[in-house]
This record gives structure tokens, sequence and C-alpha cells, in this order.
């Protein structure tokens, strides 16, 4: 377990996420990709900490948001294909940070300027409610398996 935990923490310090816990187990995913120049795929340590973790994965819902050159489109279309494998429900919907929105965001003075990711709204809202309701869907799949 401390090589799981030990994955996660490299996790968190190399990739954005954000994880919502619920008795220890993860409930929603929502996983924030780079697209690196000369990488098309995710990250390494991000295959290694969900191998880590694999059961924590399974019949949960995951949402994706990337960034770079094609918004991380390469990284979020590989990435599907393992969420499969790991008997996730990948979503539909992805928000693709184009470098049109983003030059703008790293060049803004104030940091927490967020006006450059406005005419994101509409798919990240799309995205959430999504996310929120396969969430709740899932959650009581779940519960029903375990009854």
């Amino acid at each position: 377990m401390a090589a799981a935990a030990e994955a996660l923490a490299r996790l968190r310090r190399t990739v954005g996420w954000t994880l919502i816990h619920k008795a220890d187990h993860i409930r929603l995913i929502r996983q924030i990709l780079p697209h690196r120049t000369g990488r098309h795929g995710y990250p390494a340590v991000l295959k290694n900490a969900m191998d880590w973790t694999f059961p924590q994965w399974q019949r949960k819902p995951i949402a994706f948001v990337g960034w770079g050159n094609v918004g991380g489109a390469r990284a979020i279309e590989q990435l599907r294909l393992v969420a499969v494998e790991f008997e996730m429900a990948p979503l539909r919907h992805a928000v693709h940070i184009l470098p049109d929105v983003m030059l703008p965001a790293r060049q803004a003075a104030d940091v927490s300027d967020t006006t450059a990711f406005a005419p994101l709204e509409p798919k990240l809202k799309l995205l959430a409610d999504d996310l929120t309701w396969w969430a709740a869907a899932l959650a009581a799949a779940r519960a029903r398996k375990q009854r």
C-alpha cells in the first residue's frame, strides 16, 4: 500500500487533478492532461498511479480537460482506451484548451484572473453536469451490487 501512496503522491506533484473521496474510495475523477511537444500521450506517472490503484478506478466516471497545440486530444484519446480497460466510464465530452486560450491565460498579470477561460464555460458546465450525473448513476449501481 505504501507504493500506491507514493505513486499517488508523485501523480499529484506531476499532473493536475482532483479526486473527491468518500470513505477512502474515489467517487469522481477529472483528469487535466497537458500535451507536451514531441509527446503525444499522457504522462507515464499517471499510468503508474492508475496501475497501483486499479480497484479504486473501477466503475467510476472519468472526464478529461487537456491543453496544448491540439488541446491534449492525443493524450485524452489514448487515456480513454485505458479507462475502458480499467472498467471506467469515460465521458464523451472533454474540454480542449487550445493555445489561443492558454497563451493569454499564462500571460495575464494576475494569476487568479480567469477571464481568458470564459469561452470554455459552456463546455466546462456540460462536462461538470455530465460528470455529476454519471457519478450519481454509477454510485447507485455500485451500491445495488454490494447488497
